[in-house]
């Protein structure tokens, strides 16, 4: 530990949850932790920023004090998107309230890059490789409807593109025309799922939802063509599957509870196609084609679906996908995948 670092206790865990350690940096801890395995033990280790414009790196496993760097003015935010300097470790981004955007290298805490953000960012960044150098680039949504990548490397920008309406959630990364570049699917408060071609910047498609796209879209190939498909919700709480060759619809279910979270996807009718597991609608779990959208089973839950939560997992041993869902506060169901019976 450094001399004059603030102290930091360690736990084990044994039969029931115990603190493992605590660090305090002698002032207000103003960003939430961003995990990085930056000092090569095998353990994530944990990144934040105080309140007097210091970045902080705290090793997990020593539970001590890793590096520390000044921002040039207080940070909003940080996250440690991937390796940006190619360096085989993760490294930290950090934007401050002087409207700049930073990269620090997780590895000793020096600055990579520095450049201005040019206007409020709305999201992100979030991070893959787009120019083929072997290091993670960042994407970021700005306030009035860009969308940048920026260089991991160099900071520098890439592309951009602008959707001429607000991003309302984190871009997911998609392959959608074969080449090696990721490409970028972004929901707009137009009610628009935009389509942007990872190595130009290019729109690919627009499909108009008719509603705002609030939350962040599911994605696999539905329809066999070897291309990820979008899954998300439209105008009357409908499910909508579109097509991410063409952006066109694939078909549409419902209506559903408003506001459910995106539905894990797994081939549970064995038709070789996925399907959409814990879609929720009138207080039941429900499984759907993937292929079609026509309904698999349905569940009704033991009470009120007020706080849902679904995830998918082999819970029988079977090897197949089963269902694992909250329905309330204190609730937690499990399904067969294929058949929908109470596990």
């Amino acid at each position: 530990m450094s001399p004059g670092a603030p102290h930091a206790r360690r736990y084990r865990l044994e039969d029931l949850w115990r603190l493992l350690w605590s660090y305090s940096p002698g002032g207000a801890i103003t960003t939430a932790p961003a995990l990085a395995e930056f000092d090569g033990d095998g353990v994530p280790d944990v990144l934040a920023a105080s309140e007097d414009g210091k970045l902080l790196a705290i090793a997990s496993r020593a539970a001590a004090f890793g590096w520390s760097s000044l921002a040039p003015a207080p940070v909003e935010s940080a996250a440690a998107p991937g390796d940006l300097d190619g360096d085989g470790t993760e490294d930290l981004v950090a934007r401050t309230s002087g409207g700049r955007l930073l990269a620090f290298s997780g590895r000793s805490g020096k600055e990579i890059w520095s450049r201005p953000t040019g206007g409020s960012i709305r999201l992100g960044p979030v991070a893959a490789d787009f120019d083929g150098d072997g290091g993670a680039d960042l994407v970021q949504a700005g306030e009035g409807g860009s969308l940048a990548v920026l260089s991991g490397k160099t900071g520098e920008e890439i592309w951009t593109a602008d959707a001429g309406e607000k991003i309302t959630a984190t871009p997911v990364f998609v392959h959608l025309d074969g080449d090696r570049a990721p490409d970028v699917l972004a929901g707009t408060t137009g009610g628009n799922l935009w389509a942007i071609l990872g190595s130009t910047g290019r729109e690919a498609w627009v499909h108009a939802a008719g509603r705002r796209v609030s939350g962040v879209p599911a994605t696999g190939d539905l329809d066999g063509d070897g291309v990820a498909d979008a899954i998300l919700e439209g105008k009357g709480a409908s499910l909508l599957a579109a097509s991410g060759r063409t952006g066109e619809l694939l078909w549409s279910y419902g209506p559903i509870a408003s506001g459910s979270p995106a539905p894990p996807l797994a081939d549970v009718s064995g038709d070789g196609t996925l399907d959409l597991l814990g879609v929720i609608r009138d207080d039941a779990f429900e499984a759907v084609s993937g292929k079609d959208g026509t309904l698999l089973w349905s569940r009704p839950a033991r009470e009120a679906i007020l706080f849902p939560w679904v995830g998918a997992a082999d819970l029988d041993g079977d090897g197949a996908a089963d269902l694992v869902a909250r329905s309330g506060r204190r609730t937690m169901h499990g399904f067969s995948g294929g058949t929908g019976a109470e596990l």
